[in-house]
């Protein structure tokens, strides 16, 4: 088994190339991570670009995130920390600050306001390269390496690919544990 550029180390490595793990790897890379992005397609965004009939629901224009948590029964406690750091009115400084502007719609549906999901994915595209996110596409993760409880390396192909995080977006996840 060979070693990725000869045994680099990433930060992170984000296994999933649809919005959210655009978004994760872009912010990694924006706070000087090293980071590589895999993505099982032959392209970035295959789902996010056809989304909510092509016009991209991106969020929820409830202010008020005790209301909006509300929604997710059981799975409130776990999504208030996440909301906290990055909740509504972060999600429309980021795309409005980087020139797509967004407007709410029936039942508080947020989309760009072209309608078009392929504006929403080329913002997450330049993103990424502004931040230098090392991308890989076609590479479908086989196996993933755990030491001492945590992740240490994934295996896609025959290179073994190590990093000090890893972060699953997926939207599907059967890998195998080793």
């Amino acid at each position: 088994m060979k070693h990725m550029q000869d045994n680099k180390q990433w930060d992170a490595v984000v296994i999933g190339g649809g919005a959210s793990g655009m978004m994760a790897a872009g912010r990694a890379a924006e706070r000087g991570k090293s980071v590589l992005l895999l993505e099982k397609n032959l392209e970035l965004g295959v789902k996010l670009k056809i989304t909510g009939g092509g016009r991209c629901n991106i969020t929820n224009a409830e202010g008020d995130e005790q209301k909006l948590l509300s929604h997710y029964g059981k799975a409130k406690s776990a999504l208030h920390s996440p909301f906290s750091q990055f909740g509504v009115k972060d999600t429309f400084l980021f795309f409005e600050s980087r020139g797509l502007p967004l407007v709410v719609q029936k039942y508080s549906r947020v989309f760009p306001k072209t309608e078009r999901a392929i504006d929403v994915f080329r913002v997450l595209e330049k993103y990424l390269k502004q931040n230098k996110v090392e991308i890989r596409t076609n590479a479908s993760v086989k196996k993933i390496k755990a030491e001492d409880g945590h992740i240490s390396a994934v295996i896609v192909d025959d290179e073994e690919i190590i990093a000090t995080s890893f972060i699953l977006a997926t939207g599907y996840l059967y890998l195998a544990i080793q």
